[in-house]
């Protein structure tokens, strides 16, 4: 108990400034807070289409991956559906990978 008399009394002796000091510190843990709980949701779906996703890779589906991958608004599955579509017109590796850059820069 004495330690919440001692914020308490802490921020009394801070005077008028005090109040402006615990607005921005309560934005800011507002904004902490909704990221942390949007980059939870976005993992979670995203490891989720993965699960998805990796036995058609692993088998050389690239046509059912492909419409999975397009079919879904899952940033994996964004930055996925470009490398698939170039890998019907390029077959050089660095193609790819290129192109899937490119679409992680778009998301």
């Amino acid at each position: 108990m004495q330690t919440y008399s001692t914020i308490v009394n802490f921020f009394q002796e801070g005077g008028f400034f005090m109040y402006p000091i615990a607005l921005v510190m309560a934005v800011g843990m507002a904004i902490a807070l909704e990221r942390w709980l949007y980059l939870t949701k976005e993992l979670r779906s995203n490891r989720k289409m993965w699960d998805q996703l990796m036995p058609a890779l692993q088998g050389g589906k690239y046509p059912t991956a492909m419409s999975m991958a397009s079919k879904s608004d899952v940033a994996i599955c964004k930055v996925l559906n470009y490398g698939l579509s170039r890998l019907k017109s390029a077959r050089r590796r660095e193609d790819i990978e290129m192109a899937m850059e490119e679409g992680l820069m778009e998301i």
